[in-house]
């Protein structure tokens, strides 16, 4: 896809510092937060019988299907 709002980083930082809004030269569907990204993690935890089915139900009303 091609970009049609390049700019030269000293031309970006001078509209920066004049206090333009910057939103419309970015591209929203590549922004990224490092570090705040969602991760899914699965660790295995070996619980009692009578801790598993709470557990499960609630996974099930959250939509998480182990």
């Amino acid at each position: 896809m091609k970009r049609s709002n390049y700019m030269k980083a000293e031309e970006f930082d001078q509209k920066f510092d004049a206090g333009e809004d910057m939103t419309t030269y970015l591209d929203m569907n590549t922004i990224r937060r490092p570090g705040y990204e969602q991760r899914r993690q699965i660790s295995p935890v070996h619980l009692p019988q009578r801790f598993q089915k709470p557990l499960h139900r609630l996974l099930q009303r959250r939509g998480i299907h182990p």
